[in-house]
């Protein structure tokens, strides 16, 4: 299942060759790996719909736990403390 979409941009190259862009979709793109592993087929919009309900029951779960215990604070390499 993917959320956003990665696709070559137009322009200037970055140093890898290639510049990206990132869109986020308004409704997620779901393959089967097994059945198309090319992934050329999108199964949302129908077959593959069910497969969102448990996806969004962990994303809930996880955004609860990190209310309950969230990250520690990110160490400074630099020595400068951020408030």
């Amino acid at each position: 299942m993917y959320l956003v979409e990665f696709s070559v941009a137009s322009g200037n190259p970055t140093l890898a060759g290639y510049q990206s862009v990132v869109r986020e979709l308004v409704y997620p793109q779901i393959f089967n790996i097994e059945a198309d592993p090319k992934e050329q087929v999108n199964q949302s919009s129908h077959v593959g719909s069910w497969v969102q309900w448990p996806y969004w029951e962990l994303i809930e779960a996880y955004q609860d736990s990190m209310e309950e215990h969230p990250n520690p604070p990110a160490v400074s390499l630099t020595g400068i403390k951020s408030e």
